[in-house]
């Protein structure tokens, strides 16, 4: 028994090769989606980051001409983002087009904050900015309203020292019209994919969001103060205060990374086919382990001799099983796919051991026993930030069960017979 011992735990560690080469399988099948991903993103538009709108105004000191930044009293934002698929293979990639109303006011410019003359401003000049994160994702024409009058707006920057890709457009302001408030409102079909965020550019800043997407990862510096998620999508909420960012109102020739203070909502699963499939492989050593651990009682139980071959068909099984998760999933998805591989790779070996040990009962006894297994598995890499703690109390019991029948085996018996045996002759 103790050579045989030996065996089984030599056959384990051999059977971590395949599971190793499983392992680059996934990781190779992880780096052609994100290479499809990308692509896709080429064609359609990549993750949006919608930042503004800021009012951009010339003026002259000393001579020389610089440029002053303002932002709104109040900014608020509301979206609505479906997504689609339009890029059919067998990683479905995901991308969205949306519906977004940006309105708003500027206050009396604070010329004081930043220390220059009204008279010194070049109002003729001023320009209404908005950053976006990629402008190949503008499909219509953006519809602009300031101060009642409707403005055509065009997509590109007159200069990239705040903003790096975007829309803007020429306002028709007057000497004089710094000291009065002037609203404002844009309206703008927009496509993007994996991610949307917005940066706070108000005063206040408000931002409304609806989606159909049912796994929103909710990132940045603020979290939505409101949300729900349900089976039909989601929706959340932002509110966000100047005196949370470290953007000032107004500046002149400071520089301020913008996107710093940026948040919104990632659309892309959370635990993709790929990482739940990972997982399932770093626990493929305790389920070759109990799996084999469990045959070698059944052994010792049973006085039934395994040759180590059938160890290893056994084991290529339980390796086989990952293959079939990775392959089926990229289809039906992870939950289906494992079910079918676990449901196949439970049944072949039950129906192995019946035939290896001549008796139904064991077959059902290790279909069992593999079942409970499996099901220990799928449990672990479902519940994520839980998964230490719960594998650790699982695996205490499981060999808390094992010691308690290994009681009833006689790990001298068989040397006690040798020894009787040469005392004989």
């Amino acid at each position: 028994m103790t050579n045989k011992g030996f065996l089984v735990g030599f056959l384990i560690i051999g059977l971590l090769i395949p599971v190793f080469l499983i392992g680059m399988l996934i990781n190779d099948r992880a780096d052609r989606k994100t290479e499809t991903f990308k692509a896709v993103s080429s064609k359609w538009a990549s993750g949006q980051t919608i930042t503004g709108p800021m009012l951009i105004i010339p003026y002259t000191d000393g001579g020389a001409r610089k440029l002053a930044y303002f932002l709104p009293e109040s900014l608020v934002i509301k979206g609505n983002a479906q997504t689609l698929v339009p890029y059919e293979s067998i990683y479905r990639i995901a991308v969205y087009e949306g519906d977004f109303q940006i309105s708003g006011n500027f206050n009396p410019l604070p010329l004081g904050a930043v220390n220059i003359p009204e008279a010194n401003l070049d109002v003729s000049k001023a320009t209404l900015c908005m950053g976006l994160g990629d402008i190949r994702g503008l499909e219509d024409p953006i519809e602009l309203t300031w101060d009642g009058q409707n403005l055509a707006a065009g997509a590109g920057l007159p200069l990239n020292d705040v903003l790096d890709t975007g829309m803007s457009v020429a306002l028709p302001m007057n000497p004089g019209d710094a000291g009065k408030s002037h609203p404002f409102s844009i309206h703008m079909h927009l496509r993007g994919s994996d991610q949307l965020y917005f940066v706070p550019l108000g005063k206040s800043t408000q931002v409304s969001l609806q989606s159909d997407w049912q796994t929103p990862n909710f990132g940045g510096d603020f979290p939505p103060v409101s949300k729900t998620v349900t089976n039909k999508g989601f929706g959340a909420t932002w509110k966000v205060s100047y005196l949370n960012r470290n953007i000032p109102q107004a500046w002149t020739e400071k520089r301020y990374n913008l996107k710093d203070a940026a948040f919104g909502v990632s659309l892309y699963a959370l635990t993709d086919l790929y990482t739940a499939t990972n997982r399932c492989v770093k626990y493929a050593i305790l389920i070759i382990g109990l799996t084999f651990s469990l045959y070698f009682f059944m052994e010792v139980f049973q006085e039934k001799r395994v040759h180590a071959v059938q160890y290893v068909l056994v084991g290529l099984a339980l390796c086989i099983f990952y293959t079939l998760l990775l392959s089926i999933s990229e289809y039906l998805g992870f939950k289906a796919a494992y079910a079918i591989a676990a449901g196949a790779t439970i049944l072949l070996i039950a129906l192995y051991t019946a035939s290896v040990f001549g008796q139904r009962s064991a077959g059902w006894t290790f279909g069992t026993a593999l079942t409970v297994l499996y099901s220990f598995m799928y449990v672990l890499v479902e519940l994520e930030d839980h998964a230490l703690l719960f594998g650790s109390i699982g695996l205490f019991f499981i060999l808390a069960l094992v010691m308690f029948y290994s009681r009833r085996v006689d790990w001298y018996k068989g040397s006690a017979k040798r020894k009787v045996q040469t005392i004989a002759i």
